[in-house]
């Protein structure tokens, strides 16, 4: 693949991932670039790691999906590279934001976000939500980053479960 196109591919996924403003999965974010021809799905996949691996985002694996999360080094270099992608293109990308906001924010009733912490381990961030009202948010600190996955793998399949105890043992 050649570098500059490797090079816009990143910047088109952290610009979408800042005007989402919310994690969205590899897949949502695929319908996209395949739909437009923008890029296959392998080069989506090469592009997060890549960023994964600049520590741009972060890439969740949670219930068969892999969610990618802006960093903040992510959103520093999107705001001082943002100008190098087609303004149309940008443009594409808020408008197929608007139109799935709501089918996005209906997907993430159960999340779970895992990132590095100051003390050199890792925090799995995780919430329930009904409609727009949080009903719950926990956020664990563990000392290593597959640990953290398991923690947000488990709240995936057992939040309600875990919501229900919790409610039972503080009333």
């Amino acid at each position: 693949m050649h570098a500059e196109a490797l090079s816009l591919y990143k910047l088109m996924l952290l610009f979408m991932l800042e005007k989402a403003r919310q994690p969205l999965s590899l897949a949502q974010m695929g319908d996209f670039f395949l739909a437009k021809d923008y890029m296959g799905f392998l080069e989506l996949q090469e592009s997060a790691a890549q960023l994964e691996s600049s520590d741009m985002l972060l890439l969740d694996h949670r219930a068969g999906q892999t969610f990618a999360h802006i960093s903040s080094e992510g959103l520093e270099a999107i705001g001082y590279f943002s100008g190098r992608i087609h303004p149309d293109i940008r443009r594409e990308i808020i408008d197929y934001l608007s139109k799935n906001r709501q089918l996005f924010q209906e997907n993430q009733s159960v999340a779970s976000e895992v990132y590095p912490n100051d003390k050199g381990g890792f925090d799995a961030l995780l919430t329930l939500k009904e409609g727009e009202e949080e009903l719950v948010r926990i956020q664990l600190s563990l000392p290593a980053k597959d640990m953290a996955y398991k923690v947000c793998e488990s709240w995936r399949h057992k939040n309600s479960d875990i919501y229900a105890q919790l409610v039972r043992f503080l009333f």
